[in-house]
């Protein structure tokens, strides 16, 4: 059996709130409509929510101080274009994993800009699909929306494999991804040129 939704928790929730305020508590039909939504709260992976909020928040606080562009300035200025590709890329992985896959993008590539540029050292559209890709591989970890959302909707005997499994996915992604998608999309060109 599969956890319930969040909107049928509240719905149960609503539905025991509103029967128990019309009627007695020791009507039958309040006790049982508290006795399902009890169980349905009791289903519902709350250490998962708790994550999810407690990673946008942290996430939050880290784009407000400047963490992520200082991280980008960083890439930037190292000498070798190459490398720096390599490290915004690992950059919107590892952000990505806890954050916005496409807000993350939007934050990264106007800081790869110079790199780019004409006489820059790469590829702009070789880089930019290595960045997009990078950052997407990571989605599936427990650590953002889609990941978390996968972990909750897993049966209960299942949740701590798949949690171990996807963690395992999203951490070796966000070095696996970026080399691979810089070998096959960015290496080629910087070579030929």
């Amino acid at each position: 059996m599969s956890p319930p939704s969040t909107s049928t928790a509240a719905a149960a929730i609503r539905t025991q709130a509103s029967c128990c305020s019309r009627t007695s508590p020791q009507s039958s039909s309040c006790a049982r409509r508290s006795a399902e939504a009890s169980s349905v709260t009791k289903r519902i992976d709350w250490n998962t929510i708790l994550l999810l909020g407690g990673i946008i928040t942290y996430v939050g606080v880290l784009t407000r101080l400047g963490a992520i562009d200082q991280l980008g300035e960083a890439a930037r200025s190292v000498s070798s274009p190459l490398v720096a590709a390599f490290v915004i890329c690992v950059v919107a992985a590892l952000v990505s994993a806890f954050a916005s896959t496409i807000g993350i993008i939007g934050a990264l590539v106007p800081l790869a800009v110079p790199l780019l540029v004409p006489g820059g050292g790469l590829e702009m559209t070789g880089f930019i699909y290595a960045l997009a890709i990078s950052a997407s591989l990571v989605d599936c970890a427990p650590f953002g929306t889609t990941g978390a959302t996968i972990v909750a909707s897993t049966v209960e005997e299942h949740r701590a494999r798949v949690n171990r499994n996807l963690t395992r996915w999203g951490l070796s992604t966000v070095i696996i991804g970026p080399v691979v998608t810089l070998a096959t999309m960015v290496v080629p060109f910087v070579i030929a040129g």
